[in-house]
C-alpha cells in the first residue's frame, strides 16, 4: 500500500487540492484533512493523528499515545488495500511551517516517518516567499490576530528563535525530507508554475498540469479532475475591517498566550483521550469568527491597509530568501520564476 503525505505550504491551493483532488481521486483513501467538508477527516482516529500529534502534540505525550496511533495508521491502510485503493495518506498545511503553539518542523517530519514509513511519498507546494507572507498574515487576520502587517513582519524577523521565518526557506525543507524519505519519494512544485498572476490554472514548462503531475508522482490512474477554488482569501480592505475587528470580538489567535486557537478541532482528542467534553462551547470562536467575517464583508467603512514592507527588513529578508532559493535550485532544477535569486 502506498502512502503520501501533502505538508503544504498554506496559501498554494492546498483546501482545493484536499476537496478536489486527494478527496475525489478514486484511486486515493485519502484521510483528511478534507474528506467532505474543508476540515474533515475520514475518522476520529486520522484526525486525532493530526490535531494534536503531529502538529502540536509534546514529546512526552506522544511517546504515550504512539502505539496507537502507529495501531491506527495500519488498520486504516488494511482498510484501504480491502476496498481497493492504491494509495493511502493525509493533507495539512501546517505540516509545513510552525505558528507559536506548534512544535517544530523536523520533529514533525521524524513523526511522519514514524507513522507512515520513509517510503511515504512527500508533496511539497511552494510559493515565492513574500506574496506567501502577504498572504499568510491575511490567513492569521481571518483567524484572530489584530497585529498590523508592519508588526507581523517585525515578530517574525526579530523572534526567529520562535518565528516560522525559517520554515519558509525551501531548500532546507526539501533537504530535511530528501534526507529522511529519499530524493525519489520528494516532488517539490512552485505553485507559479500553475498559477496565473489572475488566479487561473495553467499547465507548467513540460506541458502538463498540476493534476497530471500529482498523479505521475502518486502513480495512480491519469485522471483529468477539475480543481474548484475552495477558501478564497479576503480582500485587503475586508483584511483590515477584520483586523480591526478582532480588537473587537477576540477569539483564536487573538487569545492570550495561555490558550488554544481553533479548538473546535480539538474535540476528537480532548473526548477520547483526555476525557474531556466542551459540546457547544467548542465552538464559540468559531461563532465570533464567523460574525466578524460577516461584518468585515459589509461594513460601509473602507479603511485602507498598508502592505508596505519596513525598509530597514526588506534587504535582510530578500538576502535570507535568496540564499534558500538559489540553493534549492542547484539541488532540484525546479524552475522558480518571479523568485528572489
Amino acid at each position: 500500500m502506498k502512502k503520501y503525505v501533502h505538508i503544504g505550504y498554506p496559501k498554494t491551493l492546498s483546501t482545493t487540492l484536499q476537496r478536489s483532488y486527494f478527496d475525489a481521486h478514486p484511486d486515493l483513501y485519502h484521510l483528511g484533512i478534507g474528506c467532505g467538508s474543508n476540515v474533515g477527516y475520514r475518522n476520529d482516529d486520522m484526525h486525532r493523528l493530526v490535531e494534536p500529534y503531529l502538529t502540536t502534540c509534546r514529546e512526552a505525550k506522544y511517546r504515550e499515545m504512539f502505539p496507537g496511533l502507529k495501531r491506527a495508521i495500519e488498520q486504516t491502510q488494511s482498510e484501504a488495500q480491502q476496498l481497493g485503493f492504491q494509495v493511502a495518506g493525509i493533507s495539512n498545511e501546517m505540516l509545513s511551517f510552525s505558528p507559536p503553539d506548534h512544535i517544530d518542523v523536523h520533529t514533525k517530519a521524524l513523526r511522519i516517518r514514524e507513522l507512515f514509513g520513509s517510503d511515504c511519498r512527500i508533496i511539497i507546494m511552494i510559493r515565492e516567499q513574500f506574496s506567501l507572507l502577504k498572504s499568510l498574515y491575511k490567513e492569521f487576520v481571518r483567524q484572530g490576530i489584530s497585529h498590523t502587517y508592519q508588526e507581523f513582519l517585525r515578530y517574525q524577523f526579530m523572534y526567529q528563535d520562535r518565528s516560522f521565518l525559517h520554515d519558509l526557506l525551501y531548500d532546507k525543507t526539501y533537504a530535511r525530507y530528501a534526507e529522511l524519505f529519499g530524493r525519489e519519494n520528494i516532488l517539490i512544485l512552485p505553485i507559479e508554475d500553475y498559477l496565473t498572476h489572475d488566479g487561473h490554472l495553467t499547465i507548467d514548462g513540460e506541458g502538463r498540469s498540476l493534476v497530471e503531475k500529482l498523479n505521475l508522482f502518486l502513480g495512480v490512474k491519469n485522471i483529468p479532475l477539475t480543481l474548484d477554488h475552495q477558501n478564497p482569501s479576503l480582500s485587503d480592505v475586508e483584511t483590515e475591517r477584520k483586523r480591526l475587528l478582532n480588537l473587537q470580538y477576540p477569539h483564536d489567535f487573538g487569545r492570550g498566550l495561555f490558550s488554544a486557537p481553533l479548538i473546535h478541532r480539538l474535540q476528537p482528542y480532548l473526548e477520547q483521550d483526555i476525557g474531556i467534553s466542551l459540546g457547544d462551547t467548542a465552538y464559540e470562536d468559531v461563532r465570533i469568527k464567523r460574525k466578524s467575517l460577516e461584518e468585515s464583508l459589509k461594513s460601509d467603512a473602507t479603511p485602507m491597509p498598508d502592505f508596505n514592507m519596513p525598509e530597514d527588513l526588506k534587504k535582510p529578508l530578500e538576502t535570507i530568501f535568496q540564499d534558500s532559493n538559489r540553493s534549492l535550485k542547484q539541488m532540484t532544477g525546479i524552475r522558480m520564476d518571479g523568485y528572489v535569486i
